[in-house]
C-alpha cells in the first residue's frame, strides 16, 4: 500500500503525511478517496486496513471508495495511470 500511496500523493501533489492527518483540504480529500478506491477495489485491501492506514472510520472509507470511483472514472488521464 505504501508505494500506491506515494504514487497517488505525487499525482495529486499533496504531502503524504497530510493523507493520514485528518486534513480536509479539497486535494487531500480527493487523494484520500482515490487511495481508498484503488486499495480496496483494485488491490484487494480490506476497508479496515485502509481505515487504519488513513486514520478514517469504516464508514469514512466506504464513502471515500465511492467518491474515489467517481473521481477516477471522471478523469481519463487519472484512470489510465491508476487502473490497469
Amino acid at each position: 500500500m505504501e508505494e500506491m500511496v506515494k504514487r497517488i500523493s505525487e499525482l495529486f501533489k499533496v504531502d503524504k503525511g497530510d493523507l493520514c492527518s485528518g486534513n480536509r483540504k479539497n486535494l487531500v480529500s480527493k487523494a484520500r478517496s482515490v487511495i481508498s478506491y484503488v486499495a480496496v477495489r483494485e488491490l484487494g485491501y480490506s476497508g479496515v486496513d485502509v481505515a487504519q492506514f488513513l486514520n478514517l472510520s469504516g464508514a469514512g472509507v466506504a464513502k471515500s471508495i465511492e467518491k474515489g470511483k467517481r473521481i477516477i472514472l471522471g478523469d481519463e488521464v487519472l484512470e489510465g495511470k491508476l487502473i490497469s
